[in-house]
């Protein structure tokens, strides 16, 4: 970071981190205090437990699954006008995401989008769980998006899946 500040002719470290990137912005900090113009950090992430290697066990993910349980619950009082992988319990939107999941771990589904780099990529077990967790750090987006992929995914379609695993949200 701080050969980047320098080759940008900077004597100092102007740095804005969220998530993750507050572990990047803290330890700079810490290590290079006289090097730091300011630091502005949000989401931040315990750096302790990260270093130790215990950040997700930790916490990070206590309440995934009750978050979960709220977007499939969610899915099913929107009905199936507004929630395209509507069924008539949160239970059985898990089951037909899960579904899904087991599918692409045995049978991952190629895309090809000529307008992206890499033009050809595989949708697979780890980009869908990915998805699936991103979809619970983005609630307003998200789960609408995530579900219009599965959609998509489940008559062959990994496009949607994987153009949505390029956005932000998922880094």
């Amino acid at each position: 970071m701080l050969a980047i500040t320098r080759g940008l002719g900077q004597d100092k470290l102007t740095y804005y981190g969220i998530s993750y990137g507050s572990v990047f912005g803290a330890t700079f900090a810490a290590m290079f205090p006289d090097n730091v113009r300011r630091i502005a950090i949000d989401g931040v992430v315990n750096a302790h437990e990260w270093y130790q290697g215990n950040y997700f066990a930790k916490g990070s993910l206590t309440n995934t699954d009750a978050a979960l349980e709220d977007i499939y619950a969610a899915c099913v009082a929107a009905g199936p006008t507004a929630c395209p992988i509507y069924e008539a319990t949160p239970a059985l939107v898990r089951a037909r995401v899960n579904r899904l999941i087991e599918r692409v771990a045995v049978a991952p589904v190629p895309v090809f989008n000529s307008s992206a780099a890499p033009a050809f990529a595989v949708v697979d077990y780890a980009l869908v769980v990915g998805q699936l967790l991103g979809m619970v750090g983005s609630p307003y987006d998200g789960p609408l998006e995530f579900a219009q992929a599965v959609v998509a995914l489940e008559h062959g379609d990994g496009a949607p899946m994987y153009t949505g695993s390029t956005k932000a949200w998922f880094a």
